[in-house]
């Protein structure tokens, strides 16, 4: 520690700070995109032409999952009304 400049602690705990901040603002464009996402599937979805019930979307999500294991999840699906009778008109089954 003798052989450190006398502003290392000081220059430490500012880039300390500069790359937590990276980190959260890296993290929140993360989510803000992928709740874009996951709102954009759900428009693409309710858009179909058929009723989506939860076993087709369980799937969905299954296949989703298998194919992008870091994200995507028949819970964000629902939420993001997916679940059954989410379109228009479709009854719950």
């Amino acid at each position: 520690d003798a052989l450190l400049p006398g502003n290392y602690a000081a220059i430490l705990t500012d880039l300390k700070a500069r790359v937590r901040a990276a980190q959260i603002r890296a993290a929140t464009s993360v989510n803000r995109e992928l709740v874009a996402l996951y709102l954009d599937i759900g428009r693409s979805l309710a858009e179909q032409d058929t009723c989506w019930g939860t076993k087709v979307v369980e799937r969905l999500a299954s296949d989703l999952k298998a194919a992008f294991p870091e994200t995507l999840s028949s819970r964000c699906l629902r939420a993001n009304g997916l679940g059954a009778g989410s379109v228009s008109g479709c009854a719950q089954n």
